[in-house]
Parts: structure tokens; C-alpha cells; sequence
């Protein structure tokens, strides 16, 4: 009797170390689907704010939104594999999965350790618990829960091509993000091309100046491009083109405020612009 104890203890310490590693395992894949989740959520978020015309406080209920999702589906995924509850079945049935050559033998061992009748002798179930033991001391943990190379490849791949498309040349997706994660109430607004403001490169005048701005584009002959000023009041200002240069410009006289620039065609808008008037003694 007190030999079917001894092995009834070391065969319960070694499938807990078992379990140990398959819990492990299951959190380290817990990680690498969050990956792509949190991926996923944040190029959602993105098409989201391309298609439609969010104004800023808007953007920032995005972004909460997408911050929020992406914490929960992690943590119901980490929580999930970290803190559910194992008994030696359910570690058992795992080991025998990974391990078909135990032939079922560690689930009778498992069995024969719970039961209260004496159906079977003591004998035979010491027989069973030593052969189970030697068989279970013959499994290396990292064999019988291994981490899968394939796991790696979804994320990986998808990594991969959103880092590729961020550096696409007139890729729109990285100044995406950029409105989608941290808002800034002075984003461009991209679209498949966009506008940058390229002058006044200095940002504080006198009282009553005169200012002509100049707007770029990497595509060519657009037409109507607005300049909107935003002071106590919002004003556009159709802007020239500059055929031979390829630029848009309008000019500013008599500037007494402080205003906000930014160019804008269809749904299209450049980086916002402040301009800072200093008062005249």
C-alpha cells in the first residue's frame, strides 16, 4: 500500500510539471493570436477613419475604442490560458494526445489513482502506476508540448506587410495610424494622394502682416484646392495653381489673430498650420 502511495505521488508530480509546460505553451500561442488581433483592430480603425470624415473629437473616441478592444481580446486571451483551471484528467487527456504511444495508460492511471471500490486488486494497480511513471519519465516536456514554428508565421506575415506598406511611397497607412493612435487635433487627413503646406516655414508674424502660403501635392492637376482660415471665424480661399511649378498658393494680407491653416480638396486635408500674430505696441 505504501508503495502504491509512493508511486501515486511521484506520477501526480511529474504530470504537474507536465502541465506546467502545456500552460506555457498555451500562453505563449495566447500572445501570438493577440498579435494579429490587435493587428486586425487597428487596421479596421484605420479604414474606418479613411473612408469617413471623423473630426477630432471623434478620432479620439476611435482611438479609446481601439485601445479598449485591443486590452480586452488580449487579456481574455492571456486570462484564458494562464488562469484556467487543470485537473490531472484534463493534463492527462493532453499528455495523451501529444503522446499516443502512452496508449492510453496515463488515463488509467489517472482513473485507478480516484477510485474508492476495490474492483481492481492493489497489486494491479501499483503495476499500472509504475509502468505509467517510467513511461511519463521517458517524456520530455518540450516534446510533448512543443512551440509550433507555424504558430510564428501569421504574425510574422502580417507584421511584415503592414511594415511594408507603411513605407510604400505615397502609402497613406502610417499617417493612419498616426490619427487612429495618437490624435492630434492638427492631423493631415490622407487619402490616395495627398497635400502638404510647404511655406511659410516660420510661424510667428507682426500685426498686419502679409503671408502667402504654398501648398504641394503628389498628384498632378488637381483642381479646386481650398484653403481654409481659422480665426474667430472659419473662411475658405480658393487657391492658384501654378502650372509650371506644380504648387497652389493664396495670400494672407493684414493678419490681426492668431489662425489655423490647412488645405483641403475633396476629402483630402494637409497638417494644420498655426500662425502665431504678435501684437503691435
Amino acid at each position: 500500500m505504501e508503495a502504491q502511495e509512493e508511486n501515486t505521488y511521484d506520477l501526480e508530480g511529474r504530470m504537474r510539471l507536465l502541465g506546467k509546460r502545456m500552460r506555457k505553451v498555451q500562453c505563449t500561442q495566447a500572445l501570438l493570436i493577440s498579435i494579429p488581433l490587435t493587428l486586425g483592430l487597428i487596421t479596421c480603425a484605420c479604414a474606418l477613419d479613411y473612408c469617413t470624415s471623423l473630426d477630432y473629437e471623434q478620432r479620439q473616441w476611435l482611438s479609446s475604442l481601439t485601445y479598449a478592444l485591443c486590452l480586452l481580446s488580449f487579456l481574455y486571451l492571456y486570462a484564458r490560458a494562464k488562469f484556467k483551471r487543470y485537473d490531472l484528467v484534463d493534463i492527462a487527456w493532453a499528455v495523451e494526445k501529444h503522446t499516443p504511444q502512452l496508449d492510453e495508460r496515463l488515463i488509467s492511471s489517472v482513473e485507478f489513482k480516484s477510485m474508492k471500490d476495490n474492483t481492481f486488486s492493489e497489486e494491479m494497480i501499483e503495476r499500472v502506476l509504475e509502468d505509467t511513471e517510467v513511461d511519463l519519465y521517458g517524456i520530455q516536456a518540450k516534446r510533448a508540448f512543443p512551440l509550433r514554428w507555424t504558430w510564428f508565421v501569421l504574425p510574422l506575415a502580417m507584421l511584415l506587410i503592414i511594415g511594408t506598406v507603411m513605407f510604400l511611397p505615397q502609402s497613406p497607412l502610417s499617417t493612419l495610424m498616426t490619427r487612429v493612435l495618437y490624435p492630434d487635433p492638427l492631423d493631415a487627413k490622407p487619402g490616395a494622394y495627398g497635400l502638404e503646406i510647404i511655406s511659410p516655414t516660420k510661424f510667428s508674424f507682426a500685426e498686419g502682416s502679409e503671408v502667402t502660403v504654398t501648398v504641394s501635392s503628389n498628384k498632378a492637376n488637381l483642381k479646386g484646392v481650398t484653403l481654409w482660415v481659422q480665426g474667430q471665424r472659419i473662411r475658405p480661399k480658393l487657391m492658384e495653381y501654378h502650372r509650371d511649378e506644380g504648387l497652389f498658393s493664396a495670400h494672407l494680407s493684414n493678419i490681426r489673430e492668431n489662425i489655423v491653416l490647412w488645405a483641403e480638396h475633396d476629402k483630402v486635408q494637409s497638417e494644420k498650420l498655426k500662425l502665431q500674430i504678435i501684437p503691435m505696441p
